[in-house]
């Protein structure tokens, strides 16, 4: 009985996820119609031939929109209401993968100098300092008024691009209402970019997403890519706000060119006029932070990371995203979101339960 009803729910679920996406491809073409053309019957017949065994409905609208994007034809595309309604489920325990992606616990796992510095939290309902002692709202705007530096306060928990994100300062006006109002958040360091990232928008944090997978064969976690974000016209570097990505290919330069959420392609950044064609500092290192933090989470296959270049010339990660990987970041630069993985995924991603 508990069978058919979890297949049930299962199957409600799969079918609203399958609505959104067919939703969001429709957008995509209206606003770039030219993507529209033909891709041909034979790679398509591929495509779906590849995927088919999973025995899940899908359409092939994202190999379309990626091989126009990126001139590539490779069947291993991940269909992206596959990914999302099938694959991630299977790979990543939501019960589980969700509290590592909490942010005031952050230091508790990976220790200090990696994450930005957190002075206090709000948890079910109450305050507490960097050292879990209980306080009141009023020690926490007492300390933020007596510092001279600008903090971050985001939601700790259950929150994605970018929402709730706010600076406070000690000039900050109606603080106590502010953090009273919440019903939980951190308070960071605003962590300062490093020049080298910071040309393309100041204004914003450029991060880079990093994608890292733990094989289902091996056990170990492999990164997959990343994908630098950048902010635009002020606004914070996520793309659901507003912000353009750049696909980061192997040897850590940048692909030539920027997307905005909806495919839309720029050579040069609309406000600072810096092309698309930067190596970044120090790549591999980006790797082995990703990596060592990669490695101490559990019950999660799938990871995104958002890791900044800071002042110091050092990579940090701001935070670890455990759901609804941006797989399109790789993808619509014509590369399979599991690279040389897809395989493995595909052939045992309907083994887990």
């Amino acid at each position: 009985m508990k069978t058919a009803v979890k297949k049930i729910i299962e199957k409600h679920r799969y079918s609203s996820v399958v609505k959104a996406w067919k939703k969001r491809h429709a957008q995509v073409f209206r606003l770039h119609p030219h993507l529209l053309q033909n891709t041909g019957k034979q790679i398509l017949a591929d495509h779906v031939g590849y995927w088919k065994q999973l025995k899940m409905k899908f359409s092939t609208e994202t190999f379309r929109i990626c091989h126009q994007l990126s001139g590539v034809k490779d069947k291993r595309i991940v269909p992206e209401e596959l990914y999302q309604g099938y694959i991630e489920p299977r790979l990543n325990q939501p019960a589980v993968s969700d509290f590592f992606s909490h942010k005031s616990f952050y230091h508790h796992w990976h220790g200090s100098g990696i994450f930005p510095a957190t002075y206090f939290h709000k948890i079910d309902g109450h305050y507490y300092n960097d050292q879990w002692e209980v306080v009141g709202i009023e020690d926490v705007v007492e300390w933020i008024k007596t510092s001279p530096h600008q903090f971050v306060v985001k939601p700790n928990f259950g929150s994605y691009g970018g929402k709730g994100v706010q600076f406070v300062t000690q000039q900050t006006e109606g603080l106590e209402t502010l953090l009273s109002g919440d019903p939980g958040w951190v308070l960071q360091e605003r962590i300062r970019q490093h020049g080298v990232l910071a040309v393309f928008h100041p204004q914003s944090l450029n991060t880079v997403r990093a994608h890292l997978y733990r094989s289902l064969e091996s056990g170990a976690f492999v990164f997959l890519h990343g994908a630098l974000r950048m902010g635009r016209d002020g606004g914070l570097d996520n793309v659901s706000d507003g912000g353009l990505v750049s696909f980061i290919r192997k040897d850590g330069k940048l692909h030539g060119h920027a997307l905005d959420k909806y495919g839309d392609r720029l050579e040069v950044h609309p406000n600072s006029g810096k092309s698309f064609d930067m190596t970044l500092p120090n790549y591999d290192e980006l790797k082995g932070v990703a990596l060592k933090v990669a490695r101490k989470i559990f019950y999660t296959r799938v990871i995104g990371l958002d890791m900044c270049y800071d002042a110091d010339g050092k990579w940090r990660v701001i935070e670890v995203n455990t759901q609804a990987q941006s797989i399109r970041f790789a993808q619509y630069a014509g590369i399979p979101f599991f690279g040389n993985y897809t395989d493995e995924v595909k052939n045992r991603a309907g083994c887990l339960v």
